[in-house]
């Protein structure tokens, strides 16, 4: 099955693709020419995903023994593009402003890019404390320990999955003991509870499901916020516990390059919230302008 969706006219596709090719060894997703290809699980099942993009349309095909159905295939197409996010009104709130127009002037197309509620939470608990590249890593092997392939890539775990490999699995692969648990804690509340990481999620909902996920072991606000912000396009969450923001945001505001230099997570958070309801927006653009410039 396949569909088109018209993009807006400032819509920059190149940032989906950057995302999905951040890892340089195609495991779960890889870039074809223009084109992404995903496999992810359905219905127990892989199926592969592709994107594309050609005179003003996203494309997408989809490609496995079960198939969604029409309506659920355009709502997830949607949500990966990141199709749910007001930027437009970000852009014309806050271009100006004496510290992000700069960087907003630079990127104005830039969005955040999704993953499935329990993609973005597994990536998210895999990415404590650890670099982009340690993190990319672990996560190809727990896509490979999962043995789902199709058509030549191999679909993200499930929660299903998850708790199948086991801990021992998980900490053969570089999970610590306490991600390892926490992991597997999600993905048996996952199964026990759909409605614990459901596939959308309400603007004055994203504070419950935050609270959900802290009351896990080894789950902290940086996790939940993380998982808010990547799998349900939450814009408005709180990232001022995030290192490369608060250094971003020194580098932005005083030239400091350090981390011992940067600000606190609190005068990080008050600075921020001038930006509301786009403070995890903000986020996203300080990540993007280091990574462009330092």
């Amino acid at each position: 099955m396949s569909l088109r969706i018209a993009l807006p006219p400032d819509y920059d596709f190149m940032h989906l693709r950057r995302f999905y090719g951040r890892d340089p060894e195609p495991t779960g997703e890889t870039i074809e020419a223009q084109t992404i290809r995903k496999n992810i699980l359905h219905r127990g099942a892989p199926l592969q995903l592709a994107l594309w993009v050609d005179n003003g349309y996203l494309h997408a095909h989809q490609q496995g023994e079960l198939p969604m159905h029409d309506e659920q295939f355009e709502l997830l197409v949607t949500h990966l593009a990141g199709l749910q996010q007001n930027t437009a009104d970000f852009r014309q709130q806050f271009g100006n402003h004496p510290d992000m127009g700069v960087l907003i002037q630079q990127a104005p197309s830039l969005f955040v890019p999704q993953l499935m509620p329990f993609e973005a939470l597994s990536w998210a608990i895999i990415g404590q404390l650890i670099s982009v590249a340690a993190a990319t890593t672990i996560r190809r092997r727990f896509i490979l320990l999962g043995e789902q392939e199709h058509l030549g890539l191999w679909a993200y775990p499930d929660a299903s999955t998850t708790l199948e490999l086991g801990f021992d699995k998980l900490r053969g692969i570089g999970f610590s003991a306490t991600k390892a648990r926490a992991l597997l804690a999600a993905a048996e509340t996952q199964l026990q509870d759909p409605r614990f990481l459901p596939s959308s999620l309400a603007h004055d909902t994203a504070s419950e499901l935050s609270q959900r996920l802290q009351k896990i072991p080894g789950i902290g606000p940086w996790t939940a916020q993380y998982t808010l912000l990547r799998g349900y396009n939450h814009l408005a969450g709180d990232m001022s516990n995030d290192l490369a923001v608060r250094r971003g945001l020194g580098a932005l505001t005083t030239g400091a390059l350090t981390a011992k230099e940067a600000p606190t997570a609190i005068q990080t958070r008050q600075w921020l919230e001038q930006f509301a309801p786009y403070q995890a927006l903000v986020a996203a653009h300080l990540w993007h302008w280091q990574a462009q410039h330092f």
